[in-house]
């Protein structure tokens, strides 16, 4: 037996991907940034930020008025 028929014949091993979604890790979000572009990922990492930054503010504004 060479070594092609060898690894042919080997278990195969469960690809880091295959084994996260086995153990129920949604992998859709994943793969839905992935088709992006790096531009794109990072204008909607911006637009988070600038979520959280303004939810901070009127959450600051809130508490001092209280």
């Amino acid at each position: 037996m060479n070594e092609a028929d060898e690894l042919k014949d080997a278990p195969r091993q469960a690809s880091a991907w295959e084994a996260a979604a086995a153990e129920g890790i949604d992998m859709s979000l994943l793969e839905i940034t992935l088709n992006e572009t790096p531009a794109q990922r990072i204008r909607r990492n911006n637009d988070v930020v600038k979520f959280a930054w303004t939810l901070r503010q009127a959450m600051e504004k809130r508490d001092a008025t209280a």
